[in-house]
């Protein structure tokens, strides 16, 4: 195969398994080719750095690499990732920091063993309401974004620690939020809050918590039950 075109609005569900190989083996050679590496020795890495690549698109055949734990794909061009994201249910690091990735798929939430996802530095708008899937995600990393507001599944993520939203364009917070009880540090520096939740006064472990530049005229009663907190912005 030396040329394939096939049009954005054609499924790949509706191709051939034939063309399909076809589109795989060939987006295969350009993963082979931007690392340098065979498929064969592909398949055995645990550990992938593709920082400062001057990377536009992701290869599909990402997916495949199942024994990869950590992931840096930093300080590239990407604007999207591929659904076959999902795939590498080993990983427990992902660093997407510094793209200009205007959304996550929703196979995102398909990473259960994801402990750490830097995604700053990119042009989210939203997030997939998967997001919640990632039980085991300790630190998120989400500044320098254009986040409008949080899926309410963010509440799920009973294993976070830290939170980091500033500089986004936040206006609210959902009052799932609450549901974050191992969190201990939440940055909400330079967004547009005018209020927050009540059920912010639920997370007993917070230590930090940052509010500055921001829109708030009042705070709730709520905030009172924060008895670990030492430090208030």
């Amino acid at each position: 195969l030396k040329y394939l075109y096939v049009k954005p609005t054609l499924k790949l569900d509706n191709l051939s398994e034939n063309i399909k190989q076809a589109i795989f083996n060939t987006d295969k050679k350009e993963l082979e080719k931007i690392t340098g590496k065979t498929w064969k020795e592909l398949q055995k890495i645990t550990k992938l750095n593709l920082r400062h690549k001057g990377l536009k698109k992701l290869p599909i055949s990402i997916g495949g690499l199942k024994n990869l734990t950590s992931l840096y794909i930093s300080w590239n061009k990407l604007k999207r990732l591929p659904e076959s994201i999902g795939n590498l249910k080993n990983l427990t690091w992902l660093n997407f920091r510094g793209n200009e990735l205007e959304r996550l798929p929703e196979s995102i939430g398909e990473l259960k063993n994801l402990t750490s996802l830097y995604l700053y530095k990119n042009k989210l708008e939203r997030l997939p309401k998967s997001i919640g899937n990632l039980k085991n995600l300790t630190l998120l990393e989400l500044h320098w974004n254009k986040l409008e507001r949080l899926p309410e599944s963010i509440g799920e993520l009973k294993n976070l620690s830290s939170l980091s939203l500033y500089n986004n364009k936040l206006e609210r917070l959902p009052e799932s939020i609450g549901g974050l009880k191992n969190l201990s540090s939440l940055s909400l520096y330079n967004n547009k809050l005018e209020k927050l939740p009540e059920s912010i006064g639920e997370l007993k472990n917070l230590s930090s918590l940052n509010l500055s530049y921001n829109r708030l005229e009042r705070l709730p009663k709520s905030i009172g039950e924060l008895k670990n907190l030492s430090s208030l912005y």
